[in-house]
């Protein structure tokens, strides 16, 4: 009997997997997302070499049905290094900066197209779309960049041009629907920031008008007198 309740468990767990996926979750990155087949990990944030404190860190998903080249990266950064040779101020600085230091330099490189869209619903994005050759093989990529809560995010599909448009739908699918969050780290720090008892102090209204513009929200600004 516990044998065939413990046979039922993992049946129901392995469709369960197959029908909604595994949900996967990087707090230090502020990521989560559903995986799904042929989807599979083959490296996330833990004991990565591709992560490091600064934070820079590469998780790949390869395609579980394919030995050719099939996998879904996403590469997040953030840092004062990272910060410094970036200085992106909005999503498309960080777009230029990225093809500049990545992509400017392919000699093959032939651009299929590249377009402003969202991730999720609502979160801003750009894509692009190109091919080049890797020992004789074409091999097609598909490339988005945004930023969420501070982190730089590139999120890619790349596979061998034969088989690209076969898991394309699958692979936009997974990509479209990763949620952003607070990274658990940045959150703890912020909760537990101690701040001063003019920033914490329940105002009143009056308090409110003795405040310095740059603690004023907008409409108060514009109507207080200069």
């Amino acid at each position: 009997m516990i044998f065939l309740s413990i046979i039922t468990i993992f049946f129901i767990h392995y469709v369960y997997a197959e029908v909604y996926g595994i949900e996967y979750t990087e707090n230090d990155l502020g990521i989560k997302f559903d995986v799904q087949p042929p989807w599979n990990f083959t490296s996330n944030s833990e004991n990565n070499k591709f992560c490091d404190n600064e934070v820079k860190c590469l998780i790949t998903l390869d395609n579980t049905l394919e030995n050719q080249l099939n996998t879904i990266t996403v590469l997040a950064e953030r840092g004062k290094e990272f910060e410094t040779k970036c200085q992106c101020d909005s999503l498309i600085n960080y777009v230029q900066f990225d093809y500049n230091r990545t992509y400017s330099s392919i000699n093959d490189f032939s651009l299929i197209g590249d377009n402003e869209t969202n991730l999720n619903g609502d979160k801003p994005a750009w894509q692009m779309e190109y091919t080049n050759s890797n020992n004789n093989k074409s091999i097609n990529h598909l490339i988005l960049w945004t930023i969420s809560n501070g982190m730089f995010y590139k999120i890619s599909y790349h596979g061998n041009t034969n088989i690209y448009p076969t898991y394309l739908h699958s692979a936009k699918e997974l990509i479209k629907n990763i949620q952003f969050f607070v990274p658990i780290k940045d959150s703890e720090i912020h909760s537990n920031k101690k701040l001063p008892s003019f920033i914490t102090t329940n105002n009143t209204k009056e308090q409110i008008k003795k405040q310095p513009s740059f603690m004023m929200d907008t409409k108060e600004s514009k109507d207080s007198p200069p």
